[in-house]
């Protein structure tokens, strides 16, 4: 949806590209699926708005949650409709299909909004004057369409629906990650113990220069990692970076500012903002590697996953001495 001269258009097209007329305004556009993650603005859409001189635009899915992204930074939530109201499904990528379509100049002038992404955009255009952004803007934007999109905030304030993931019926994605969790802790403590004794029998060597709490370490991660596959498949959940995937296993997450920056994060679930990543050391947040699990998963939780049999590590704790003994998590600053 674009503005140009005080009126609203809709662009429709074909598969792969948008032409925007010269002197429009960006107000959204929408990408395909219901997934959080398929809020995320692609290259394609930072060269769009620069292309514009335009410094903020709105991103919607088919369930019509959006957040805004551009030079002027993102918002930092999810805004979501009323879950009665998250039926838009093939309908909006039908009438909407935002960047990924290309049109004729001019567009639909005014068509009535026929999906709930549609007229969230309508919605978000006026209240928030492409400028405005945050909890001011959606509370706007949910009285100029009498309460039809109401839960102001992130997705978690929307009316959860009913799940069931996976074979084992898992009813929120919470719990799956939680079963994930002990899954993975489970798998890395016996790669660890497997790889200690194969050590001790001169089966595994440890090559020259390199410690041996490396090896450990990375043969503890390979086996979490294959067995973790393997009850994910066997529960018949897809892994992967797709839209619907609620869990993926040595994927690597990038920059979301387009950098072509790039961290890989052992296991990552993203409904549940829940990252798992093994090692034998201590992990805080003046590592790199933890500061992009956190800045590039939008600020998920972080738990290392410590296998149960390694050797307590003395460490320091804010200036204090301490022991590093099992499992331990990292939440994100804020």
């Amino acid at each position: 949806m674009i503005r140009q001269n005080g009126e609203r258009f809709l662009l429709r097209g074909e598969v792969t590209t948008t032409t925007i007329p010269e002197g429009a305004k960006l107000i959204g556009h929408v990408h395909p699926g219901e997934s959080f993650m398929g809020l995320t603005p692609s290259i394609e859409d930072f060269q769009a708005l620069g292309k514009l001189n335009q410094g903020r635009s709105a991103i919607f899915n088919e369930s019509g949650a959006w957040r805004t992204f551009g030079s002027e930074g993102a918002s930092s939530n999810v805004f979501m409709p009323r879950s009665a109201l998250a039926d838009a499904g093939a309908d909006a990528t039908a009438n909407a299909s935002g960047m990924a379509a290309k049109t004729e100049a001019g567009g639909v002038r005014g068509a009535a909004p026929s999906s709930t992404a549609e007229r969230a955009m309508q919605s978000y255009e006026r209240a928030a004057g492409i400028e405005q952004d945050g909890a001011a803007a959606m509370k706007s934007a949910s009285e100029n369409l009498g309460g039809e999109l109401d839960g102001v905030g992130s997705a978690t304030n929307a009316a959860a629906p009913k799940l069931s993931i996976g074979a084992s019926g898992y009813t929120s994605h919470e719990a799956f990650s939680e079963a994930t969790y002990q899954t993975y802790q489970q798998a890395v403590d016996a790669g660890y113990a497997q790889a200690r004794i194969d050590i001790d029998k001169g089966i595994l060597k440890v090559p020259a220069g390199i410690n041996e709490d490396v090896v450990l370490g990375q043969q503890a991660d390979r086996v979490g990692r294959e067995t973790l596959r393997q009850w994910q498949a066997a529960e018949g959940v897809l892994e992967g970076g797709g839209g619907g995937n609620v869990v993926q296993i040595n994927r690597r997450l990038y920059d979301p500012n387009w950098t072509g920056t790039y961290v890989v994060p052992d296991v990552f679930v993203p409904p549940a903002r829940q990252i798992f990543d093994a090692s034998t050391e201590y992990k805080t947040f003046s590592s790199t590697q933890v500061q992009r699990f956190s800045d590039f998963s939008d600020w998920s939780n972080i738990t290392i996953v410590r296998p149960s049999g390694a050797p307590l590590k003395p460490i320091s704790v804010g200036g204090n001495p301490a022991e590093l003994m099992g499992s331990y998590s990292l939440l994100p600053p804020r």
